[in-house]
């Protein structure tokens, strides 16, 4: 039987599903396969791993040889088997833009430079982006056809060059005033954490790859904001522009 290449992804301790792995072994499973239930899976199609394994640094991706029988996927390129070797590590600047430069997307047909979006057809540079169809250069959108050079732009056809306005506490600011708030906050040195991940970073000696990444867990928003330095609340809350209300409905804290 011919050899199949294909590609796996693993955790930051070269597991699946409890199972060890190492590069350069092969191994064998004795009962009968089934496809997303029993046996070695990995994926031909090195893009359809992403929807089984998150795209993160800590994980690690790997070329494998399917060496048994199969049994594949009907959806897309998965497949399953009773014999694999793990043949080598792809490291992720080695991934190919078409591999790699989506993060966090669904039902995208034709883009580039992808961070979280939904429903995408044609664009590049978009980063939170959801229906949009033919744009360049998005940053937060909703409902877009046809727009290039914009930010935070929603229910929009045919749009460019939509210049960003500064806010702060949904004031409209120059462009002064907004750099010299962000600056200050900057300082601080201090940002919202919406899962522990940040934690275990600490924990582990400063050392992402160390991070286990099946043990992360989401934080409330109350959680993520509680620790805020003392000292950058009472800057915030002095702020002209403070609004308590906003301050509470975004934090989730009595500060």
């Amino acid at each position: 039987m011919k050899p199949i290449k294909a590609y796996k992804i693993f955790d930051h301790e070269w597991k699946c599903k409890g199972f060890q792995f190492e590069v350069g072994k092969t191994y064998t499973y004795d009962e009968k396969i089934e496809i997303c239930k029993s046996g070695f899976h990995a994926c031909t199609k090195i893009v359809d791993c992403f929807k089984y394994y998150t795209s993160v640094s800590w994980n690690h991706i790997a070329e494998v040889e399917i060496l048994g029988n199969t049994k594949t996927h009907d959806e897309d390129s998965k497949i399953v088997t009773d014999k694999i070797k793990i043949v080598k590590e792809i490291k992720w600047d080695e991934l190919s833009d078409s591999d790699a430069n989506i993060m966090g997307g669904n039902n995208i047909m034709g883009g580039n430079d992808i961070m979280g979006g939904n429903d995408i057809r044609g664009g590049n540079t978009s980063w939170g982006g959801n229906n949009i169809m033919g744009g360049n250069d998005i940053m937060g959108g909703n409902n877009i056809w046809g727009a290039e050079n914009c930010y935070g732009l929603d229910q929009a056809i045919f749009v460019i060059d939509k210049k960003r306005v500064p806010i702060i506490f949904n004031r409209e600011v120059t462009q002064e005033r907004f750099d010299q708030v962000w600056s200050k906050l900057v300082s601080f040195n201090w940002y919202p954490k919406f899962n522990n991940s940040f934690d275990f970073y600490l924990q582990k000696e400063s050392k992402w790859e160390k991070v286990p990444a099946d043990l992360i867990a989401s934080k409330s928003k109350k959680e993520a904001w509680a620790d805020m330095p003392k000292e950058m609340v009472e800057y915030i809350k002095s702020l002209d522009e403070f609004d308590a209300v906003i301050f509470k409905r975004i934090t989730d804290n009595d500060y």
